[in-house]
């Protein structure tokens, strides 16, 4: 039995893969991260779950002891494995059913699509030969800003993401701490609003200001550029 690692669309539905269509309809298993996102997710793309289909969720809550059951299942079954939006593994708890499976000669396929990453550098309008992915910042205020800090001292363009509810957090954090900084945000990306605004925190936040549907919460991923005045 295999696991099928399957990309999800991050926005528009009609980015969900031919072969990642039928790896989901034809698993005897789907392991999916939150129960509201997937059945969201399977109307857009017009799959019903069938009979002799079943649901495992798999997300930051996850004891061990469930993994293991996971593990099991994934041993028995043809299963899929996807995320919210975007691929499964990547910032996600994915990654620990992956790698179990690995250690126990589970066979694992990539069914690749759509990835925040990629989706974001290709329009960001930056050749960037290398950079630094930071991901998803703590959650916790002194954390957090110790990790903004040292930001400072990279001289890698760095890549920040976060959840949808925490752009102005964010913003109002790079303001505070790196307010020379020019940032590049990419907004609902493939979406109907799907925006890339450039310049320094203050100017972003002020022109998000002017579009309400943004002010609480937006998918996003953030390019932070490096400071002009450091050599690299």
């Amino acid at each position: 039995m295999s696991l099928h690692v399957v990309a999800i669309p991050i926005g528009n539905p009609l980015d969900l893969s031919p072969r990642g269509r039928e790896v989901i309809e034809s698993c005897c298993v789907i392991i999916a991260e939150e129960r509201k996102a997937l059945f969201q997710n399977l109307k857009s793309f017009g799959i019903k779950i069938s009979s002799n289909q079943t649901i495992y969720f798999l997300n930051e809550h996850t004891k061990k002891s469930e993994l293991s059951m996971l593990l099991s299942v994934c041993a028995k079954n043809e299963t899929a494995l996807i995320s919210d939006c975007g691929t499964p593994s990547f910032c996600d708890p994915g990654a620990d059913l992956v790698r179990a499976c690995r250690e126990k000669g589970i066979r694992i396929h990539c069914v690749p699509g759509v990835c925040s990453l990629t989706a974001f550098l290709s329009v960001c309008g930056w050749n960037l030969k290398q950079f630094f992915f930071r991901g998803f910042l703590p959650v916790e205020k002194r954390e957090r800003q110790k990790e903004i800090l040292h930001m400072r001292k990279e001289t890698k363009p760095i890549i920040l993401m976060d959840t949808p509810y925490r752009l102005n957090r964010l913003l109002e954090e790079l303001k505070k701490h790196l307010p020379t900084r020019e940032l590049v945000l990419g907004i609902e990306l493939s979406r109907e609003k799907e925006r890339i605004i450039s310049g320094k925190a203050d100017q972003i936040l002020r022109d998000l200001s002017l579009k309400n549907s943004y002010k609480t919460k937006a998918e996003f991923i953030l390019l932070l550029l490096p400071d002009k005045t450091k050599k690299s």
